[in-house]
């Protein structure tokens, strides 16, 4: 598809009607998106996915991430980094790069229901301490688990999530 990136007091006109459908996103209040591949693991074959719930609102403060379709009573870890990519690891991809943190202690992932992580923007985890996120911040989000019952490594990765806070 095409996209066009508007600022300020800008304007679309179009003089014909090419566009099957338009979707404005207004980034003063947040973006999100899924990207990398998700690798189908031992439990779904459309491989664990990464979403969120909450606000995006650095303000708001009230930002969960979560994953589902992981395999059943396997560990895994939240992680985040600071820009994308797309690498073999596992029996998946890494889908983030950069500085990348891993969140928090190991949790029991839950399978088709999601297992959840809320964060506390004023205090998000570093390599180094902690950091308030501020408005325009994009992080790339990722869970990393085990998948002991899958044939190879015995884990495995979910897809990527992007998010672009806001105000």
């Amino acid at each position: 598809g095409e996209s066009i990136a508007l600022s300020g007091d800008a304007s679309f006109t179009t003089l014909n009607s090419a566009f099957d459908d338009v979707i404005v996103h207004d980034v003063s209040m947040g973006a999100n998106f899924r990207y990398c591949v998700a690798a189908p693991n031992s439990d779904f074959p459309e491989g664990a996915q990464m979403e969120w719930e909450g606000s995006l609102s650095v303000g708001t403060n009230d930002f969960t991430v979560r994953v589902s379709r992981t395999p059943f009573s396997q560990f895994g870890l939240f992680l985040y980094g600071t820009s994308p990519t797309q690498t073999p690891l596992a029996d998946g991809f890494l889908c983030v790069g950069g500085s990348i943190v891993r969140l928090g202690a190991p949790v029991l992932m839950n399978g088709l229901a999601p297992t959840r992580l809320d964060l506390d923007l004023t205090a998000l985890q570093t390599n180094s301490g902690t950091v308030t996120v501020t408005p325009g911040t994009t992080l790339f989000f990722q869970t990393w688990f085990r998948d002991t019952p899958a044939v190879g490594s015995g884990a495995n990765l979910s897809n990527g999530l992007s998010v672009q806070f806001c105000p």
